[in-house]
């Protein structure tokens, strides 16, 4: 492909906050290319549709109440922004809750599909300061060129005591798969290699990279108590069933994976 065939992949780390990430990054027309052609929005829906249950639908629910809970609001008064929320499945699912839900996204299809759901949407440069209570960016910030910058946005549109979830792949065994891929043991299908997904994958975060992100904000990293849903076990869906019950305990002792910020 002309977009990237002269260029190669380097993989860096800072120094001080361990953040891996791609030297060489996509922008401009590149950019529409990988999330309108090769990550095709309609095959992603289809995609979405067969995963979706009613197990995931009370994952997400979980993770809503929690954070309604830590900003200690009737969920009809939080004011909820889903940064690069994809097809609007956890903003609809807010939205369910009586929240005021908005939505940013660069995708024109998934934007025009959550407005057809119901989501208000926003642009992404367009965000006010202290104007959200919740702030929800799952599967976001390592697509991003710059995450400190994007960081600082979202930490600006928060309200005093408003949260802010950050989710990311968890890059545990990464620096392993990385050596391994040097010498030629390891190939791309290594999932441990996910976090560094050429051209999609930017950025590769660990503890001290995400708490380099809130220190840098003023954001205190918060333990989100679990609430005590009632989750229905399907056998069918026993994967999305251990998740729903074990995430709220994984987040209150793991910085990998998925981290709530909270301005106090």
């Amino acid at each position: 492909m002309d977009l990237v065939d002269k260029d190669d992949y380097i993989l860096d780390e800072c120094a001080g906050c361990k953040l891996i990430y791609q030297r060489l990054v996509p922008a401009g027309d590149l950019m529409s290319v990988i999330y309108d052609e090769f990550i095709r929005p309609d095959a992603e829906l289809r995609f979405l549709r067969e995963r979706w249950s009613v197990q995931r639908c009370q994952r997400y629910l979980q993770q809503i109440v929690d954070l309604i809970s830590m900003v200690d609001r009737r969920a009809q008064d939080v004011r909820v922004l889903d940064f690069g929320m994809g097809f609007g499945e956890w903003a609809k699912v807010a939205l369910a809750l009586g929240c005021d839900v908005y939505g940013t996204e660069i995708s024109p299809a998934k934007l025009a599909f959550a407005q057809s759901r119901g989501i208000k949407t926003l642009p992404e440069d367009k965000l006010v300061p202290q104007s959200f209570d919740i702030i929800n960016a799952e599967q976001v910030l390592e697509h991003i060129a710059d995450p400190a910058e994007c960081m600082s946005r979202l930490a600006q549109a928060l309200k005093p005591g408003g949260v802010i979830k950050i989710g990311v792949p968890v890059k545990i065994g990464l620096r392993h798969a990385i050596s391994q891929l040097r010498v030629g043991v390891a190939s791309w299908n290594e999932r441990r290699l996910n976090p560094v997904a050429p051209l999609e994958h930017l950025n590769a975060f660990g503890a001290e990279s995400m708490r380099e992100l809130g220190r840098r904000n003023s954001l205190t990293i918060a333990k989100a108590a679990p609430t005590t849903c009632q989750i229905p076990l399907n056998l069918r869906s026993l994967g999305e069933s251990m998740k729903t019950m074990i995430a709220p305990f994984y987040r209150m002792f793991s910085l990998s994976g998925n981290t709530i910020y909270q301005r106090l």
